[in-house]
């Protein structure tokens, strides 16, 4: 019975170490980042872009106004010397169905 309430005791040490570890982080350092990463591919639950995002419909997009993910990607996704570069990954558009 000892050996049962000694485990009994570690558990319940331990879920509050875990239960109470969460309150000492400061709500500042827990959150997620505001700025997505450039080039960053989210799935959303509405038929729009949010402001600043494009859709993945495999589009063209302009090189010269994409030139920050341009130079991540480079021609690697197709585009060889043209003023366009695809939309990311998605040469068709993306269908989910949940």
């Amino acid at each position: 019975m000892k050996n049962h309430f000694g485990k009994k005791a570690a558990v319940l040490s331990l879920l509050a170490v875990i239960l109470l570890g969460g309150t000492a982080i400061s709500p500042k350092q827990a959150q997620a980042s505001t700025e997505p990463y450039l080039g960053e591919i989210t799935m959303y639950p509405y038929t729009f872009a949010p402001n600043g995002w494009l859709k993945c419909e495999g589009q063209l997009l302009s090189i010269s106004q994409n030139t920050a993910l341009f130079s991540l990607l480079g021609n690697n996704f197709g585009g060889m010397e043209q003023p366009h570069l695809h939309c990311l990954i998605c040469v068709e558009p993306l269908q989910c169905r949940m």
